[in-house]
């Protein structure tokens, strides 16, 4: 029996090698166009925005009748879309506003960990020895401590003083050990290539290796590595602004040990702080968190495909041929070119990363930088030097000018007729009002001569007052002038009128009081050059050519000094409690207390000094939103039973206090937005005034009540006095009231009638 074998026909198959080339990227286009919508939010999303991020709305009455507090659930009220948080802020306009900060303050420090990581990988990679070993034991050491454990310490230490740059060096200290083993890794494989070899037999240093073969390889895994640390360091961000650590922070201290922080510009971190009082806020922005995440990732992975090795050999096959094509081209002027290529793409990656680090970081300290100059910075009509009594139309008493070094006295002037305070033009020409023949008006140079008299057509002493501490027979009142943009001098007469004189002296018009009464405001003038003063009842507005705009009671007597203080666009006049509509006369805004006072900042903003508060007014249209900027302690400060006097913001956003009782040393009190500690200045002679605050922030001092000798002084921000000058004897009835600073100069008017020039000019 024979046994057969089937036959069976043999197939041959070819397997085909799949086509890794024609795979479609899907990662690396769906990350692109998830982060391409974040930049295009970071860039105009403040613009898309359909309302003030800092607009608070206590209460949304609606159309048909009712009305509703915040929080606001999404869709609930129309015009807060997505909701709004417990102070009825726009939730959508904040999250449009919030990109931004928060997408910069990613791009930096994760720029800064491919920087750092960078450098040690390739170091690492690159030399042998103990120095490879040390910096082996130091990336293992940074991979393994716990990235928000280091932020939040450094964070703590830095203080809140440091502001971005302390989240930038918390957030930048551990990240970058990952990207330095990686790289690394990658500098050992292109070491052991053939090409470096016979770059080194060529004669090439190190440093051209590195930068020439090295880097240009590594350079694509770059890329993929800032996506990833990207999303690393925004993980980071937001888990600290959910523990309540993030940028644009105010820190309001409210007892020994205990404080808040308050919230300024929103940013993501800010806006998951309140997952419990203000759930809507945090829901929306940890969704767009997710969503950044989502798009860095994708976007990461989507690189590393691109950029693999596999991806660039199996190509298709004209990408082959061209491939061979190029190889095949030696010739000089090919390799030149390739070597320029390189160079150039090393050089643009530098450049990029360098740009993002000083760009971004340059953005975030512009905007969170304590000492940030406004833009909206009170500007002088004429620039003049000294253009009221109080320097300009808001009565900052703040000049940038250096005042004197020393209280050494340059020269005096006494008028027995008694003098006002003086005013100093551009020229450095200082005016003062005098009593002689009833009134004249003194033109001085700086040197003390006096180049001419005007004579004003109605008396310029203001009628006395029963005030007991004005008692001396010696003391007679004037106005102080003012300085128009053009140059003319202002000077009000006893009974309210005003007078304009020419700089060379010549009367040019005059507004007569219909109501005589006596001088209470002096005169100031706006930035369209309107015309503001008062009387005891009633404060004027005047236009440059002297008529009257409009006339309208004294809003309160409940004033301590009876100062007019403009804002910086010449909308809203303040006096003391009382907001006033320059345009209406009518009274816009008016304060709880009479203890409290609308201030103009040196920074072109509008505050409200409390007890130990100043609050920044944004007024718009519809209203005003307050934003939180200093809040004292009063009882470490000791302010407690202390009245504040007087208070002002630098441009630089430094706010200071003046605290007294009347009879006690007074206290200056300054203290920054993002400032922990205040500093303290504890004058040494009772009643006294602040005059002046120049530029580097010296505070010019002197009694302002006959109960002690008359001393001035100069004082830094941090308390130390640099000069002293006593003007008179001790429990004599002659006091300063009238002040003047110019550069390295000091103008002060006695009681006596004594003009006084304090410091020497530069030669």
């Amino acid at each position: 029996m024979s046994s057969t074998v089937p036959l069976t026909r043999k197939t041959h198959t070819t397997e085909k090698t799949p086509n890794v080339y024609s795979r479609f990227n899907w990662s690396l286009w769906a990350g692109l166009l998830i982060t391409g919508f974040i930049v295009f939010l970071a860039l105009y999303g403040p613009a898309l925005a359909p309302s003030d991020p800092l607009k608070e709305n206590f209460i949304v009455v609606f159309s048909e009748g009712g009305f509703i507090k915040p929080p606001f659930a999404p869709f609930l009220v129309p015009g807060f879309w997505l909701g709004a948080d417990e102070f009825g802020r726009d939730i959508l306009s904040r999250l449009l506003w919030a990109v931004r900060p928060t997408l910069t303050l990613v791009l930096v420090v994760a720029t800064m960990r491919l920087i750092i990581g960078l450098l040690v990988g390739m170091l690492a990679g690159w030399v042998t020895g103990r120095v490879a070993r040390w910096l082996q034991r130091l990336m293992a050491a940074a991979v393994t401590a716990p990235v928000l454990f280091v932020a939040l310490a450094v964070i703590a230490l830095m203080g809140q003083s440091w502001g971005v740059w302390a989240f930038i060096v918390g957030l930048s200290l551990t990240g970058w050990a990952e990207v330095a083993q990686v790289v690394r890794e990658q500098t050992r494989l292109v070491k052991q290539q053939s090409y470096v070899e016979s770059a080194r037999a060529l004669g090439a240093s190190e440093a051209q290796i590195l930068t020439r073969h090295v880097v240009p390889q590594i350079l694509p895994l770059l890329w993929v590595l800032l996506a990833l640390e990207a999303s690393s360091a925004l993980l980071t961000t937001a888990s600290l602004g959910f523990l309540g650590y993030f940028i644009n922070a105010i820190w309001i201290p409210l007892g020994d040990f205990t404080g808040i922080r308050a919230t300024g510009k929103p940013e993501l971190g800010q806006m998951l702080n309140y997952s419990l009082t203000q759930p809507w806020s945090s829901l929306m922005a940890g969704t767009l968190v997710i969503v950044m995440l989502l798009g860095f990732n994708l976007l990461g992975a989507g690189l590393r495909w691109h950029f693999s090795p596999e991806r660039r050999e199996r190509g298709n096959w004209l990408s082959r041929r061209i491939n061979a094509f190029a190889n095949s081209l030696g010739d000089r002027v090919f390799l030149s070119l390739a070597e320029w290529q390189r160079t150039v793409s090393s050089g643009l990656a530098a450049a990029l990363l360098v740009g993002v680090l000083v760009g971004g970081g340059w953005w975030l300290w512009a905007q969170t930088a304590q000492a940030a100059t406004s833009d909206t910075a009170l500007v002088v009509p004429g620039g003049h030097l000294w253009a009221s009594a109080q320097h300009d139309f808001g009565a900052t008493l703040y000049t940038p000018a250096h005042g004197p070094a020393t209280g050494e006295i340059a020269w005096s002037l006494t008028e027995e007729a008694g003098l006002s305070g003086p005013v100093v033009a551009q020229d450095g020409m200082i005016y003062i009002a005098s009593g002689k023949n009833g009134g004249t008006l003194l033109a001085l140079n700086p040197a003390g001569e006096i180049l001419w008299e005007a004579t004003a057509p109605t008396s310029l002493i203001v009628p006395r007052t029963n005030d007991p501490f004005l008692d001396g027979d010696n003391f007679v009142l004037l106005g102080t002038p003012a300085l128009t943009e053009a140059g003319e001098i202002l000077v009000a007469d006893g009974t309210g009128s005003l007078h304009a004189f020419s700089p060379a002296g010549t009367l040019r018009w005059t507004f007569i009081n219909p109501q005589p009464e006596n001088l209470l405001l002096n005169p100031i003038v706006g930035p369209e050059g309107h015309i503001y003063y008062g009387t005891l009842n009633y404060i004027f507005s005047l236009n440059a050519e002297g008529n009257l705009r409009w006339r309208a009671p004294l809003p309160t007597y409940s004033y301590m000094q009876p100062i007019l203080r403009l804002s910086a666009d010449g909308r809203y006049l303040a006096f003391q409690e009382a907001l006033l509509d320059t345009t209406t006369a009518k009274i816009a805004f008016t304060a709880n207390t009479s203890i409290e006072m609308y201030v103009m900042g040196a920074d072109g903003k509008t505050y409200l000094r409390k007890q130990s508060v100043m609050e920044e007014w944004q007024i718009t249209d519809t209203g005003a939103s307050i934003v939180p900027s200093v809040k004292l302690d009063e009882r470490a400060l000791n302010i407690n039973f202390r009245i504040p006097f007087n208070g002002g913001v630098t441009p630089q956003g430094r706010a200071w206090f003046l605290y007294s009782t009347g009879f006690d040393s007074p206290r200056i009190i300054w203290q920054a937005v993002n400032s922990e500690s205040p500093e303290l200045i504890d004058i040494s002679t009772a009643s006294s005034n602040v005059l002046a605050v120049d530029g580097q922030e010296v505070s010019y001092t002197c009694n302002s009540r006959p109960v002690a000798q008359t001393l001035c002084e100069a004082y830094r921000r941090n308390g130390q006095r640099i000069w002293a000058q006593n003007f008179g004897q001790e429990f004599s009835v002659d006091f300063i009231f009238g002040a003047a600073l110019a550069p390295n100069r000091l103008y002060l008017t006695r009681t006596d009638g004594t003009l006084f020039a304090i410091g020497k000019l530069e030669q």
